[in-house]
This record gives structure tokens, C-alpha cells and sequence, in this order.
């Protein structure tokens, strides 16, 4: 486990970064500098830290050019912006009443933020207050594109893009009241026409998303004529898993496409795991993990696993007929969308578990 005496971490070039999904739809601002910041600072947390530590991350990742006069002062501005700010996130407690209301706790985001004068660093730390949001994260969370995330512009883009993403494993259309996005990137008091948040924030992000794996086209849902809600349809998923050579299946069918054969109801039927036909029980592990509450992310990784044989399909298999047996169904015979929920968790836990004991042997 990092101490706070070790060497502080270099920001390293890595794929995607991950973070909860509470901090996905949290209420909170960034400006580009901050957001750039925050990026190279969390593509420096490993799947298996502990706890956070101090990062140094070079001013001319951020800036994407070499510092000039100017250019000092503008690093110690956001610096010290992204020291005041705060994740908000949501939480729905209980009134006196018996009722349910909502409520939101802010996070603060870094400890400590600096840049250190003639050595073009910045150091920083992050709070421990959101280390359940950036750490050892089980389910519940989603992973970008670290580099298509570095190369936007807009905080709009940024929040959107994180938002789809949350939904690819779900059909790729999130439905997002328009009061409850003001909310999420604190635009309550502006943009009182419709029109203007559509232009400065909703457009502008469909332009700068257009060329990134989280491209849109959107809809309004309406209520007495009036704009309540935005359907947003992701264009090409290409984060989803594909089980299929796009050779042999014309339109390239994807993992999470009701289409896919993985999705047969008969499935499971026709074929039982076998050695011999290991790409069947791939299929037939992953259809498993689907149906039983694991999440996107977890069957991404999953899947991973078996197609590099760092767990087998039987050892999948069998954790999913654990988990089922292990709980207790309602009267109608099927689990109810909680029930769901926590056996994916369940199963996902197990999973990372066997993962850890294989590893280590």
C-alpha cells in the first residue's frame, strides 16, 4: 500500500480511466484546464490502490504546449480553483414525515494542489472523501476514453460524453430530464430559453462528440408542447463488446444487441460447457453473467478473462449456479429488478475473488 513518504506517482499514458457512476452524475463545474487536471490525475490510479498518492503531472501534458509568461499565472489560477471545488452528489433520505427527499452532499475533490515554480510540475492530492468513488470499484461504475476525454473542449462535452457512456451497456439511449442536467452541471439560474441551452450546451456537445466513440443524435420529449426531457441515442457503440467477426456478420452484431444469438432464450438448452467448443461456452458464460445482474463494465471484463484464459467458463458458470441457489426467489418465481441487482453484485464479487486466488497460485 502507498504511503504518503513514497516518491510522488508520474501521470502515465493508459487507455481509460474509470470513476462511479455517483461521480458520473454528480453536480459539479469544471473549465478545461481543471477538467484536463483531474483527468491526468486519475489515469494515474491502479485497479488495485488502496488509497490515493500524491501525483505530479507534467504542465505541458496539460497545456499541450510548452509554458509561456502567461501561461505560469493561468496554471496557478486553476490550481487553486480546483482546491475550492466540490463533487455534489446526490442522496435520497428520509423526511420526518415518512416521505423521501432529495439531497446533495458535497466531496471535497483534492487535499492538496500546487504547481511548484521553475520545475513545471503540478503536485497534487486527492481527498480521501472520494476514494469510495475513484477505488476499488466493484460495480456501479463507468470507463472512458482517456484520450477522447483530453481532447474536449467543452465542460458540456465532457459531462454528455460521461453520461452516454454510463448507457452503453443499456441499448446506448439515456432519457435525461432537462431540469435534472441543469442541475448536474449547475445551470439552474441561466439559460432560462430553451432554445439557448439547446445551442450553447446540447449542440455544441453533438458537434465536438461527433468524431468520438460517444457520437449522438437526440430527440426532445415534450409535455404540453413545452420541452421536459432529451432522448439521446448513441450513434456507434463501439465500447461494446463484439463477440462476432464483422466478417461474418454483415452489420457487425454486438454483445449487448438483442439480436445476438447470446441473447436466445434457448440458449442455454441447446449447448452445456465443453471443452471441445470453447467458444460456445464463451457465449454461454457471457449470456449468464447478462441475464443475472452483472453490469456492462463486469461483463467486459469478464468476457476478457475467459477469451485470455485466466479463468475458464466452468469456473463462471459455476459462480452464477452458486449465486442463484444461494438466493431465495418471490412467490412469482423470477428476482425482482434489486434481487438482480445485488446477485450481480454478488456474482461480480466472487468473480474478482477467484480472479485474485488464480492470480496468485
Amino acid at each position: 500500500m502507498a504511503k504518503n513518504s513514497s516518491p510522488p506517482a508520474s501521470a502515465t499514458s493508459r487507455e481509460r480511466v474509470w470513476q462511479s457512476n455517483k461521480l458520473v452524475n454528480a453536480r459539479f463545474t469544471f473549465e478545461r484546464l481543471e477538467q484536463r487536471i483531474f483527468l491526468k490525475t486519475i489515469a494515474t490510479i491502479k485497479q488495485d490502490d488502496e488509497e490515493f498518492r500524491e501525483v505530479e503531472i507534467d504542465v505541458r501534458d496539460v497545456l499541450e504546449y510548452s509554458l509561456g509568461g502567461v501561461d505560469y499565472q493561468t496554471i496557478r489560477d486553476a490550481c487553486s480553483r480546483l482546491l475550492g471545488k466540490k463533487f455534489e452528489i446526490e442522496d435520497i433520505v428520509t423526511s420526518n414525515n415518512g416521505g423521501t427527499k432529495r439531497r446533495y452532499r458535497g466531496y471535497v475533490i483534492y487535499t492538496t494542489m500546487e504547481y511548484v515554480d521553475g520545475s513545471g510540475k503540478i503536485r497534487a492530492h486527492l481527498s480521501p472523501q472520494i476514494m469510495p468513488f475513484l477505488l476499488q470499484l466493484r460495480g456501479e461504475f463507468t470507463q472512458g476514453g482517456l484520450d477522447e476525454l483530453l481532447s474536449l473542449n467543452s465542460h458540456y462535452s465532457y459531462r454528455i460524453y460521461w453520461l452516454l457512456k454510463q448507457h452503453v451497456g443499456l441499448g446506448g439511449v439515456r432519457e435525461i430530464e432537462i431540469e435534472e442536467l441543469k442541475r448536474m452541471f449547475k445551470l439552474e439560474n441561466q439559460y432560462n430559453r430553451f432554445v439557448d441551452f439547446r445551442k450553447r450546451v446540447i449542440d455544441q456537445a453533438q458537434r465536438e462528440l461527433a468524431h468520438t466513440s460517444m457520437a449522438f443524435d437526440y430527440e426532445l420529449i415534450t409535455h404540453k408542447r413545452r420541452a421536459v426531457a432529451i432522448r439521446f441515442t448513441i450513434k456507434k457503440q463501439h465500447d461494446q463488446l463484439e463477440l462476432f467477426p464483422a466478417a461474418a456478420h454483415e452489420e457487425g452484431q454486438l454483445f449487448w444487441h438483442p439480436d445476438n444469438p447470446v441473447f436466445d432464450v434457448q440458449y442455454g438448452q441447446r449447448f452445456e460447457p465443453t471443452d471441445r467448443f470453447p467458444t460456445e461456452d464463451v457465449l454461454l458464460a457471457a449470456r449468464m453473467l447478462v441475464t443475472n445482474g452483472v453490469d456492462a463494465q463486469g461483463c467486459e471484463r469478464w468476457y476478457r478473462s475467459m477469451r485470455a484464459g485466466e479463468l475458464t467458463t466452468k469456473q463462471v458458470i459455476a459462480v452464477v449456479h452458486e449465486v442463484k441457489k444461494s438466493q431465495a426467489l418471490p412467490a412469482s418465481g423470477r428476482p425482482s429488478a434489486s434481487q438482480l441487482k445485488k446477485r450481480g453484485g454478488l456474482i461480480h464479487k466472487m468473480l474478482c475473488d477467484l480472479s485474485t486466488s488464480e492470480a496468485a497460485e
